[in-house]
């Protein structure tokens, strides 16, 4: 969430950010490349390998939707692989024996911002192989190893949409690792156009409400301005097109100045920020290291989109949903991510058919994750009463 308080145009913002990202990732300029969204960065990617069927993508059974989209969209085959229950990310396992003479591209994430720590392994198995990070949910997390996510594979996006650990309402970045795959990604980037002006509007509209809102006493205020904003189609949200699987209108565009400025002034106190985030994240982990009832993913060094608790299935589903309701009794914005192994639920399948991905599906079942913005932290007040809710529920 946005940290600067002042946001103001100057001279070259776009320049002054590539600089700054650059020095943040240790990169040269030419890897990085800012978008109109995090989604529009991996689609844009993709289409710059110029692949075509049968070339096959993998993507991980517990994601957004906007992920397979982007193969969807460039009419390549998807081909979906289970997590692993212990790290929320996708089973080094499973994508291994996943792979095949038609597979071009694996999509690694870093769900929730916890590290996927065997991308270079994959990397040397699979020397063929694309492979692209999804650091969507992070802005800033190191690997077992001491890397930097997103500096790790042949390429990353990040995201910098309203929900995310930097945001400038909607925004993306590029950042291509592998020098060779520059050049057409270039090509594509150079002739994007910018947002639509009506577009720009509903941005910054529902920029505005996040920020206003974030304050404790006017929080729960947030979904009846957001709902009168959608009521006068001022918001902005995923199109219907995007949940159906269908390629928007205007795909892709280029990032604002605006956003462009809003984002440089946030990463020039990234440090306060996901040191503030990493202080929450600490609460949480102290608050639940003795319950049975729920598991844990906290990693030193992650900086988190929200903090995951995974709910013992021992419960059962009746007192799971049970659970859940009581925890929207203490904090109204208790993360659904990911609700389905396609999020959101309901959306488009890009061809998941169920059982695909049994662990992903037993998860998302049970999942909950907790707020660590640091706009409106969570006070240690409402961590004792979320503490008390789960007791209720220990065996």
């Amino acid at each position: 969430m946005i940290k600067a308080s002042v946001v103001f145009f100057s001279g070259n913002i776009k320049g002054k950010l590539y600089s700054k990202l650059s020095q943040y990732f240790a990169v040269e300029r030419d890897q990085l490349f800012l978008f109109g969204a995090g989604r529009m960065a991996l689609y844009t990617f993709l289409k710059s390998l110029d692949l075509k069927k049968p070339d096959e993508v993998i993507v991980i059974g517990y994601t957004c939707v906007v992920v397979p989209n982007a193969a969807q969209y460039l009419d390549l085959n998807i081909s979906y692989v289970d997590i692993d229950e212990s790290t929320l990310n996708i089973s080094t396992e499973k994508v291994s024996a996943k792979v095949n003479s038609n597979t071009k591209v694996l999509i690694i994430a870093h769900n929730f911002g916890l590290p996927y720590n065997d991308i270079l392994s994959l990397r040397s198995k699979f020397p063929e192989l694309i492979i692209i990070e999804d650091a969507a949910h992070t802005f800033g997390s190191i690997d077992e190893k001491g890397n930097m996510l997103g500096t790790i594979g042949h390429a990353s996006f990040f995201s910098f949409e309203f929900s995310k650990p930097l945001t400038s309402g909607m925004g993306g970045l590029l950042i291509v690792n592998d020098k060779k795959l520059i050049e057409s990604v270039n090509e594509l980037h150079s002739k994007l156009k910018p947002w639509s002006i009506p577009d720009r509007f509903r941005i910054m509209k529902s920029l505005a409400v996040q920020y206003i809102t974030a304050n404790s006493l006017l929080f729960p205020l947030r979904g009846l301005f957001v709902r009168i904003l959608n009521a006068f189609n001022l918001s902005y949200t995923s199109s219907e097109a995007e949940l159906r699987g269908e390629l928007p209108k205007n795909y892709p565009v280029s990032m604002t100045n605006y956003q462009a400025s809003l984002l440089y002034h946030q990463l020039n106190e990234i440090e306060s920020i996901n040191k503030e985030k990493a202080d929450i994240t600490r609460k949480y982990q102290h608050a639940f290291k003795n319950f049975k009832s729920v598991r844990q993913y906290y990693v030193d060094k992650t900086v988190y989109v929200r903090y995951p608790l995974l709910i013992n299935d021992e419960l059962g589903t009746v007192r799971v949903e049970e659970l859940k309701n009581d925890i929207q009794t203490v904090i109204k914005n208790p993360g659904s991510w990911f609700d389905d192994v396609i999020y959101p639920k309901g959306s488009n399948r890009c061809g998941y058919v169920e059982e695909m991905c049994p662990v992903g599906e037993s998860v998302a079942r049970r999942i909950v994750n907790l707020p660590v913005g640091i706009h409106n932290p969570i006070s240690d007040k409402k961590i004792k009463e979320l503490v008390s809710v789960f007791k209720k529920y220990e065996f």
